[in-house]
């Protein structure tokens, strides 16, 4: 079990879209990766640490499935609503526990 950061990345061109993944390391860091190969910029709009972040994404991904646009990473809602199902995932793990 290693810890991380499930993190929510959004694009204000595409407001309905939003990108939910998981990193072992800071997520600004990440996001700069990701910049990297794109020629859009890219905002992060929510982070949660877990202890397990590998378990917890595939829980959200799970949640969130019938919103997967492309990639199993991209799903098409609000980014609003990806937060509140971390969230969500979030306290039900840490009541688990």
């Amino acid at each position: 079990m290693q810890g991380g950061y499930v993190y929510v990345i959004v694009h204000e061109a595409w407001p309905d879209w939003c990108k939910v993944g998981f990193t072992r390391r800071e997520p600004k860091q990440r996001l700069r990766e990701y910049q990297t190969y794109s020629p859009y910029n890219y905002n992060i709009f929510h982070v949660v640490y877990f202890d397990n972040a590998s378990l917890a994404e595939k829980r959200i991904h799970g949640e969130l499935s019938s919103y997967v646009v492309k990639n199993k990473e991209w799903f098409k809602l609000p980014a609003k609503i990806a937060a509140n199902i971390i969230d969500g995932v979030k306290e039900d793990i840490d009541t688990e526990g």
